[in-house]
């Protein structure tokens, strides 16, 4: 039983570390081809339309960022940009420095 509990608890840390690499890779993958424009504090996209922040959770540290969803659901991008019909969305985390 105590073996088990160990590995469980190394399985656990080792995972930890693990999750924050993919973390960072999502979201370098789901801002792809955006640019942040740090003097406006908005996203530009592909297609030259702009996502600006709907909101900020200074707790967390987040900032979500979205486009109007009428400029998105006409986009012909759109179905490799998002499925959703509220508009294309970014996480940002405020507290640190996003990685590209």
């Amino acid at each position: 039983m105590l073996r088990y509990a160990l590995s469980l608890g190394l399985i656990a840390l080792l995972l930890e570390p693990v999750s924050r690499l993919v973390q960072r890779r999502s979201v370098g993958f789901s801002t792809a081809g955006f640019t942040y424009h740090p003097d406006k504090d908005i996203w530009r996209c592909p297609r030259d339309q702009y996502l600006v922040p709907v909101l900020s959770d200074s707790i967390r540290g987040i900032v979500i960022y979205r486009a109007p969803a009428a400029t998105c659901n006409a986009c012909p991008s759109k179905a490799a940009c998002t499925g959703s019909d509220e508009g294309r969305q970014i996480e940002r985390n405020s507290l640190s420095e996003l990685e590209h």
